[in-house]
């Protein structure tokens, strides 16, 4: 009998063990996979994201920043890579805002979830913010 409750105990232990994904995919990032607009996002909400009536954004591959903005850039958000992404990679994010209440210029370790046609899609965990931005 004892025998039994230590391979139950031991079997449950593995089970719960391997529960969470070893990426830190969680059920809002799996949210912002399922968006496409570059911006910012909270959970499942977007805070800030472009809007081609209203913003223009810019970016540069080669140092790995993205920017929106009004046209008199009153109104912005930079996002500046520390290095390229690679999917299933933590990369240090810097956020630098003006005129957005709601998002404060920040740092954030992003986990890079997807790059695909010039985008990339970034998930912090621990703020529960997801940006997606253009680097092509």
């Amino acid at each position: 009998m004892l025998r039994r409750i230590l391979i139950l105990t031991m079997l449950f232990a593995v089970v719960t063990a391997c529960s969470k994904s070893d990426t830190g995919k969680s059920g809002h990032s799996y949210a912002l996979l399922q968006k496409d607009v570059p911006g910012v996002y909270e959970n499942e909400n977007s805070l800030f994201i472009y809007d081609n009536d209203l913003y223009q954004y810019a970016y540069n591959t080669s140092r790995h920043s993205f920017r929106i903005q009004n046209t008199s850039q009153s109104r912005y958000m930079a996002c500046m890579l520390e290095t390229a992404p690679v999917v299933d990679r933590y990369v240090k994010v810097t956020v630098e805002t003006q005129g957005i209440s709601s998002i404060p210029s920040q740092e954030l370790q992003a986990l890079v979830l997807k790059i695909s046609q010039g985008k990339v899609w970034l998930w912090d965990e621990t703020k529960n913010t997801g940006l997606i931005i253009r680097l092509e």
